[in-house]
């Protein structure tokens, strides 16, 4: 079952491939100052996210409303 964005915390994330601790909570911190993700291309605007980490863990992610 895919994670969602939206609720996952640092540790869930931390199991996405390419995804390590700080980047995991560098996720969960933006989603506390900018808001819930409305799209998987909301995850470009983390420092560390590029295109091609986002394309790795795209099967893997969803953004539930």
């Amino acid at each position: 079952m895919p994670l969602d964005l939206n609720a996952a915390n640092p540790f869930q994330l931390q199991a996405l491939p390419g995804i390590g601790k700080k980047l995991a909570f560098r996720i969960v911190e933006d989603r506390a100052k900018n808001g819930r993700y409305s799209a998987l291309g909301n995850l470009l605007r983390v420092k560390g996210i590029t295109p091609k980490k986002l394309a790795a863990i795209r099967m893997y992610v969803v953004v539930k409303p």
